[in-house]
Parts: C-alpha cells; structure tokens; sequence
C-alpha cells in the first residue's frame, strides 16, 4: 500500500465520530501548533492572531489523529511559549524540536503555520520540507495533495525551505 494522509479540518467535529486513519496506529506524531504566548504570529486585518488558528487547527489534528490511534504530542497545550516568555527565536524554536528529538519513536513532526503576505497575490496553502529528505518529500506531498483535494484554497505547492524546525528535527 502506498503511505497516505488524510487530514480534514471542517467547523464543528472533525471527520465526525468515526474517523480513521490507516496506518496511524501506534504512530508518535509531534503536532506544532506555531507561535503562541508571546508571539502572536501574523495578525490579520480583523485581529485575528495566528497563535490562536494554528492553535485551533493544532487541537483538530491532534483529535483526529488520536481517534485513530496515533500517539499526539503537543509542543503547546494552551497559549503559552515552548521555551519562555519572550524567549530568542533559536530557543523557542529549538525547545519544538527537542520535544520532537526527545522521543526516539516520534514517526512525524507536523508544524502548523498560517503566514501572510504584504502582497496580496501570494495566498493560498504551501507544504514544506527539508531538502535532501526523501521521507519529508513524500510527506509534503500527500499532504500537499490531500489538502488541495479538500479545496478552499489556491496550491501553492510543495517547497523546501531552509526553517530551523526542519533542519534540527530528526523525522520528517
């Protein structure tokens, strides 16, 4: 069987009460609600902090997942910072990834971001990973894939980039 992932995000219970995910048993999955605490993150025009959707989504995933069998690790619970309060950027983002590093069966590190653009051309859903990993590559891309089958939002595609979070993790 080819590896998959099916992530739905809806308003309300996420996938219903019955949702599963083959293949996700037994899993360790880090979910990485991004920004928190201090860091508000982007703010959109109606205030509206990404802290709190990336926190939002974060606890979607984290149930869907969980429901299906998958052992979830939050890097946050509530909205706090991962290191502390105004902590530099390498410490908040390093204290995500050794939450991910410290658990030798953690399957996948999932960092979850809703960034914004002064330019208003550039909208839409991207999927990232660390160049050079063929299992980071394979993730970005189903996930990629199944998210624009899930529709609501241009495909930005699947890009490596060079984030702290993809560099010091040790899973894709």
């Amino acid at each position: 069987k080819p590896a998959r992932i099916i992530v739905e995000i809806l308003d309300g219970n996420v996938c219903g009460d019955t949702a599963n995910l083959p293949g996700i048993k037994g899993k360790t999955i880090v979910v990485d609600a991004g920004h928190g605490g201090s860091d508000s993150g982007a703010v959109g025009p109606t205030g509206v902090k990404e802290k709190d959707v990336t926190f939002a989504v974060a606890k979607k995933v984290q149930n869907l997942l969980t429901r299906s069998g998958a052992s979830v690790i939050m890097t946050r619970s509530r909205d706090v910072d991962v290191y502390a309060p105004n902590a530099t950027d390498r410490q908040e983002l390093q204290a995500r990834c050794d939450i991910a590093n410290r658990n030798i069966r953690t399957a996948l590190f999932l960092s979850i971001h809703c960034n914004a653009f002064s330019n208003p051309a550039a909208h839409g859903m991207e999927t990232y990973y660390c160049a050079g990993s063929v299992k980071g590559q394979e993730l970005a891309t189903l996930l990629n894939e199944e998210l624009a089958r899930a529709g609501g939002r241009f495909n930005r595609g699947v890009k490596t980039a060079n984030y702290y979070v993809l560099r010091y993790t040790n899973m894709p």
